[in-house]
């Protein structure tokens, strides 16, 4: 897990498709992250799904909300 993917779109359909596991198979599940270096790369930067609300949060509302509030609280605008 690098900082620099935080966020993306690709983490909001991971995280939700994990929570639709747990919920639907009543299992309880532990991921453990493991942090490395940032590498300069562009990957992690598709953001722009947070600007699509009534696209992509109705999907998973408590998710979609929350990664938008952490991602404002540690990065520039989401526009581009």
């Amino acid at each position: 897990m690098k900082d620099q993917y935080f966020g993306d779109i690709n983490d909001y359909r991971k995280y939700g498709l994990l929570r639709s596991i747990s919920l639907a198979s009543n299992l309880s599940i532990l991921i453990a992250w493991m942090l490395t270096e940032d590498d300069g790369s562009t990957d992690g930067k598709f953001i722009q799904y947070l600007e699509e609300p009534n696209k992509w949060g109705h999907y998973d509302p408590p998710l979609y909300g929350e990664l938008a509030r952490l991602l404002s609280n540690l990065r520039v605008p989401i526009s581009r």
